[in-house]
């Protein structure tokens, strides 16, 4: 399996993010606020199965990098398009994310790609949400291959941590 063809010219970074729940992971786009310091998820989620090869994951990573928006809109229906993303997760709410799942987002550059595992710190409370981790950050070469990418991502979630056990 190939990476996925460059469509556009490359944003500088480019970032994506993916959560792990018990039986798949799934990878999703980020979209970029001109003008904001924000990012937002956008559209476009890939469903990996926990039975999927190193390969299919790592394919799964670039692909989400390759669609990162660096222009995103935000839609004026944004809480209606979190709905339809919360179901695309296969969860009904924000609190399910936090009890099912773990958390990692990553960006690439031209010469590196970051895996930042995080800290699930519930749904409540002044610690609350998924937190950076910054000892635990994993860094590849730009262009590794498959394997490798999904390999990263699998280590970046063995790093995550959680209150709920």
């Amino acid at each position: 399996m190939n990476p996925p063809p460059s469509l556009r010219p490359r944003a500088v970074e480019q970032f994506a993010a993916a959560y792990a729940f018990a039986d798949r992971t799934i990878v999703i786009t980020y979209g970029h606020i001109p003008g904001e310091n924000l990012l937002v998820q956008g559209a476009m989620c890939l469903t990996v199965r926990q039975t999927a090869t190193m390969e299919v994951l790592g394919y799964a990573v670039l692909q989400a990098l390759e669609s990162f928006l660096p222009g995103y809109i935000l839609p004026d229906d944004y809480a209606d398009q979190r709905k339809k993303q919360l179901q695309a997760l296969g969860v009904r709410s924000e609190r399910e994310i936090q009890r099912q799942a773990k958390f990692c987002s990553f960006r690439r550059t031209p010469e590196v790609i970051v895996f930042q595992p995080t800290h699930n710190g519930g749904h409540k409370g002044e610690r609350k949400g998924f937190q950076p981790l910054p000892q635990a950050v994993i860094t590849i070469p730009e262009r590794s291959e498959l394997v490798e990418v999904g390999v990263a991502l699998q280590e970046a979630f063995k790093r995550c941590t959680t209150v709920f056990g």
